[in-house]
């Protein structure tokens, strides 16, 4: 399945594909587990809405490592921007801290 990475770590889509379910990050929440193969899943919730993300078909494979290694970046690329527009909106409009 192509990724929907805009920013050049993976498989690239023209546009997003519409949201089904949205996860608050003020409440998020993560959890390591096992399936019943005994291989990793990654169990992410804010408490509404829980996305679970294991291996699938391919198993431990090269081809999961790869997914979870454009996970990895595009979380990455998103918290980066995310704070670069916090100490933004904290530093205010003539550069000095608000708070």
């Amino acid at each position: 399945m192509g990724g929907t990475d805009l920013h050049g770590h993976g498989d690239v889509a023209e546009e997003p594909p519409a949201s089904v379910v949205n996860i608050r990050l003020d409440g998020l929440r993560t959890f390591s587990t096992v399936d019943d193969e005994g291989e990793p899943v990654l169990v992410v919730s804010d408490g509404e809405t829980t996305i679970e993300f294991s291996c699938g078909l391919p198993g431990l494979s090269d081809v999961s490592v790869r997914g979870a290694q454009r996970l990895v970046d595009a979380i990455r690329t998103y918290q980066a921007e995310i704070e670069q527009r916090q100490r933004s909106v904290a530093s205010g409009p003539t550069g000095q801290d608000g708070g």
